[in-house]
């Protein structure tokens, strides 16, 4: 017999089938908006809208929408889905290199939103504090992402929090994932007051609040520690050349780049700047000796080399981006039998630094195609996401150089980190870890070609949301290793970012925008003194426990539902 339910009034009979497929259909449509709702509010968090705030509130919808009340495959489709429009929009610039690799990508971020999603659920379905265990989980994810097939670390909380001095100053200790584990913990703390018991909710909140003060009270401790240990470092500059990829790989126009680089160079070595930097590749030739020894004497890179020596000579260090290589000698013709990305430091005596570095961690895709050897089949599929139609992978470099120079009789060491290797942590902290337990290096450089990211617009360059976020997620790393960052990147942003995560505006000498957030899609050079930072960090010492203790909780964690499931 057919189940009714009688609406009086309208004399009309409703299955109850009916009704149950109504109610499921508005929940599924609520787990959507509150996930929509999370997507909105990380989407406006960060750059270039940087409502930094929305962070400790912008998971308490996703939370939301982990309940039970809906199939664990259609919480798994609406985390899909949603995740991975948050991610094509705010991925958009990839588009500008290739399209597949965009979709790509976003296809693959999308999927830490299901694994979220999930465990989520399963913590309230054991009914464990979401202010322990939602952070455990991000930070987990978080980790996961800056490892996996080299790491892709974008977009994480913490890089929302970079203008906001004192609460990264715990990224010392802890690294980036202590602020977004402080984040989501505030975010759970709202969660569990809106629904656990009044036993719960005070100590969440309470528990919650004081991680709060020990990062303000710990933020402006180090912050005002700065001001007592920092000394006079050596006046640096950075040139910034703007010209997007596709005029870039034009290889008519490199003596065209070369020539505005070296005169911008020239004025920053005539107002005094100790060391030089110039950007990524922007030297378009092959730098190694061993190489121009083999090459015509007249040979474009051999031009370049001459000058630039001339350039430093009884003035400047010289830093340049350029391509590096090893030879290899094939049936008594020498060819080319390593390619890297390269950095070269021409030194005031005239000659070049005893080593170049060799960048070792290459960009999945934009210079490296996995599986090439191992696996040649997933290799060919992998090809067609990339922006070229043939093999252009590069070669990693094995050793980390440490360069040096020399002002008013002190050495300073530093080490140079090649585009998005600024974005990772561990790569960063291995330049400043000496073996012998101190600081081996006293700032770092990063060296960027960001002209990937941009577009014309008529005649001018128009930068993307790339340039801050990619400054945003390296700020994390002079705070990690309290060294200063000095940023040389095509298109923008160049700066100086001291050892508190301060993005320093203004300059000593310079012909470039005042504020650093304007030195988007200019040309241009600054000249600023460096703040050297002695203090050793906890986190330069001893890396990312915070992910491994996350981690190794999740396991934990899963062992103990699959105990319970199997005793009841």
């Amino acid at each position: 017999m057919k189940k009714t339910f009688k609406t009086y009034g309208l004399f009309a009979d409703v299955s109850l089938a009916e009704i149950e497929r109504t109610l499921s259909r508005k929940t599924i449509f609520k787990t959507y908006g509150l996930f929509a709702a999370s997507a909105v509010i990380l989407s406006l968090m960060a750059a270039p809208f940087n409502i930094s705030w929305l962070a400790w509130v912008g998971l308490v919808p996703f939370f939301l929408a982990c309940g039970n009340n809906v199939s664990k495959k259609a919480l798994a489709c609406a985390a899909f889905i949603v995740g991975f429009v948050y991610w094509v929009g705010n991925l958009y610039w990839i588009w500008y290199v290739t399209g597949a690799g965009h979709v790509g990508l976003s296809f693959y971020l999308a999927l830490y939103w299901v694994g979220l999603a999930m465990g989520v659920r399963y913590v309230r379905a054991n009914g464990w504090p979401m202010f322990v265990w939602a952070p455990v989980l991000w930070v987990a994810a978080e980790g996961f992402q800056g490892w996996f097939l080299t790491g892709i670390s974008w977009r994480y909380l913490s890089h929302s929090q970079y203008l906001n001095l004192t609460l990264i100053q715990i990224a010392d200790i802890f690294g980036a994932g202590g602020v977004s584990f402080l984040i989501t913990m505030v975010n759970g703390a709202i969660f569990d007051a809106m629904f656990a018991s009044a036993k719960r909710k005070m100590i969440s909140v309470g528990v919650v609040a004081a991680a709060v003060v020990f990062t303000v009270v710990y933020g402006q401790y180090r912050l005002e520690e700065y001001d007592r240990v920092k000394t006079s470092g050596p006046m640096t500059a950075a040139v910034q050349l703007n010209v997007p990829q596709d005029v870039k790989d034009d290889a008519d126009r490199s003596d065209d780049m070369f020539a505005s680089l070296l005169a911008d160079s020239a004025m920053a070595s005539g107002a005094g700047a100790k060391l030089i930097v110039w950007p990524e590749t922007t030297v378009m030739a092959t730098l190694n000796p061993e190489i121009l020894a083999v090459l015509d004497v007249n040979s474009q890179a051999n031009v370049f080399d001459r000058t630039l020596k001339a350039h430093a000579k009884g003035g400047s260090y010289v830093l340049v981006g350029a391509y590096g290589g090893k030879l290899s000698v094939d049936q008594g013709q020498y060819k080319l039998g390593k390619r890297y990305n390269s950095a070269f430091l021409y030194k005031p005596d005239g000659s070049q630094f005893e080593r170049s570095y060799n960048k070792m961690h290459l960009v999945p895709f934009g210079e490296v195609v996995p599986f090439k050897q191992s696996c040649p089949p997933v290799y060919k599929l992998l090809m067609k996401f990339t922006p070229y139609d043939f093999d252009y992978s590069l070669d990693y470099g094995d050793e980390r150089t440490i360069f040096q120079i020399v002002d008013g009789g002190r050495t300073y060491k530093f080490g140079v980190l090649i585009c998005f290797e600024d974005t990772v942590a561990r790569v960063g902290r291995s330049f400043v870890k000496g073996d012998d337990g101190k600081k081996r290096a006293d700032f770092l450089v990063n060296i960027s070609n960001d002209g990937w990211f941009v577009r014309f617009d008529g005649a001018a360059v128009v930068a993307s949301s790339e340039l801050e976020q990619h400054l945003a997620a390296g700020v994390l790393r002079a705070v990690e290793n309290r060294v200063p960052i000095v940023r040389s990147a095509n298109t923008g942003i160049s700066c100086v970012v001291d050892s508190t995560g301060k993005v320093r505006d203004g300059f000593v000498a310079g012909r470039i925008a005042n504020n650093t957030i304007d030195r988007q899609g200019v040309r241009g050079w600054f000249m600023d003194r460096l703040e050297i930072d002695p203090r050793l960090s906890f986190f330069t010492m001893h890396g990312q426990i915070l992910e491994v203790i996350c981690v190794l909780a999740i396991v934990g964690g899963a062992c103990v539902g699959i105990v319970r499931r199997k005793k009841s």
